[in-house]
């Protein structure tokens, strides 16, 4: 275990001095899992499911940032996170100052997924009077790499360049004066990373 917790962390810690701050890509929370709805509207009982996407990015290594509950969000509990990748460690509620880092490593060591990525899916308990127009935003987490302002990723290239990741913001509960920007995500696919590299020959 050990190990690949040192694995995990070196990949998206790893920094290089030609490290680029690229935007664009951009990790973003939906209310459903195809990455259609990033307005979450819930009554205020029972669980919701909000769903975590990599979106416009490709040769990714792996990608490091939080997504606390926002303190708007007053009925809400955190229950846990259900990371799609088998290579993770901490939380989105950063109860590591880390936050979350996951690594999309497979036996070429690369990404296995074209953007958008699913990353998985946070679980909240509601109970009581739900918010109205709550911003839920994903942010950078606490790290060694001040020159990026959101969270970071690395390629997946020879020399695991860091990366700047813009974080999206969901409404939770939103009316007629608020509500996120509209976002659709691609259907998520999956492909080989020797398809992908036979692009660029």
């Amino acid at each position: 275990m050990k190990k690949i917790v040192m694995m995990v962390a070196g990949v998206v810690l790893v920094f290089a001095a030609a490290a680029s701050a690229q935007t664009g890509p951009t990790i973003a929370l939906f209310a459903d899992e195809g990455g259609t709805n990033c307005d979450l509207t819930s009554d205020g009982s029972g669980t919701v499911e909000v769903h975590m996407l990599l979106l416009g990015a490709s040769e990714v290594g792996a990608v490091q940032f939080k997504a606390p509950k926002p303190d708007c969000w007053t009925n809400a509990t955190w229950v846990g996170d259900n990371i799609a990748w088998t290579l993770f460690i901490g939380d989105t509620q950063a109860s590591d100052p880390w936050g979350l880092s996951i690594a999309f490593l497979s036996d070429v060591d690369c990404v296995e997924s074209n953007s958008p990525i699913y990353l998985g899916s946070i679980t909240y308990s509601l109970n009581g009077t739900p918010p109205v127009c709550c911003r839920y935003p994903v942010l950078k987490a606490d790290d060694l790499h001040p020159e990026f302002d959101g969270p970071i990723g690395t390629l997946c290239l020879e020399d695991h360049r860091l990366f700047g990741i813009e974080g999206g913001t969901m409404v939770i509960n939103p009316d007629q004066t608020c509500g996120c920007n509209d976002r659709t995500a691609l259907p998520v696919h999956e492909t080989k990373w020797g398809t992908v590299k036979a692009l660029y020959r």
